[in-house]
């Protein structure tokens, strides 16, 4: 098993720094976080709210750019928003940059809002983000493809750079219902939504599929609370003692008692 956390670009209502300087914060968190031994930084993607940011994959470039150990991955991108052509693209980037730590997990839908945002129904996204897929392996291990799908048409399409990893990064779903979890197994992906109402689901149809049960990736989130402090706990080496103590906890055994954390298994 390993352990990782999730962090994110997020103004709270009691917070009035500049944006400028939560991405900051951001980006040190990251960096304080492999350097107390975590395996893995995933990052979500939300729109239309200063409560998250809304571009992962470019702070995670950034990320992989201040790193060279831990693993850096999306929790999730919101797939059915995107174009996959240039998703694609930003994958490649971020794996080529972090020589080949990333992991892409993806979701099968946005909130009402940021669907209405980017003019997609909410009932086309979960359509949507399985024919990107699609579309974003294709990219991958073929070189020249066309591809005439339900939402997506691309003709003549020779991609580059390739990522580092073969034939690409790691693919999660976050799959909340039985019809995606057991997609998700079939195709080979990771869990995304492990100890979830389709966990069994997912679990099942990995065997079904004639797959080894010991290749399943699969992983969940627990949430925990940090008091808030006058200085960020990462502002300083001194202020960095109750993490490092966290994470101490963590190596010992107690490895359930994650802030926003994913467990990869």
């Amino acid at each position: 098993m390993k352990v990782g956390l999730t962090i994110g670009v997020r103004r709270l209502p009691q917070d009035a720094r500049p944006m400028q300087e939560l991405y900051q914060d951001c980006l040190e968190t990251a960096v304080l976080a492999e350097e107390l031994g975590w395996d893995q930084l995933w990052m979500p993607e939300h729109h239309a709210s200063d409560l998250w940011a809304p571009a992962p994959l470019a702070l995670l470039t950034a990320i992989a750019a201040r790193t060279s150990q831990i693993r850096l991955g999306t929790y999730v991108v919101l797939l059915g928003l995107h174009n996959p052509l240039r998703m694609a693209e930003d994958i490649a980037t971020v794996d080529l940059v972090s020589n080949g730590r990333f992991d892409f997990a993806v979701g099968g839908g946005g909130q009402q809002a940021e669907c209405d945002l980017f003019g997609i129904p909410t009932t086309e996204t979960f359509g949507r983000t399985y024919e990107a897929l699609t579309i974003i392996e294709r990219c991958f291990t073929e070189d020249h493809f066309s591809h005439h799908g339900k939402y997506f048409r691309f003709d003549n399409v020779t991609f580059s750079p390739k990522a580092v990893q073969h034939p690409y990064p790691p693919i999660w779903v976050a799959a909340m219902g039985p019809q995606s979890a057991k997609r998700a197994a079939r195709r080979g992906y990771g869990f995304a939504a492990g100890l979830g109402r389709a966990h069994e689901v997912y679990v099942d149809a990995w065997k079904a599929s004639g797959r080894d049960p010991q290749d399943m990736r699969i992983s969940s989130v627990v949430a925990v609370g940090m008091p808030v402090t006058q200085h960020p706990p990462h502002r300083s080496r001194r202020a960095a003692l109750p993490h490092r103590a966290l994470a101490s906890g963590l190596r010992a055994g107690t490895r359930r008692c994650l802030p926003y954390a994913a467990e990869r298994m």
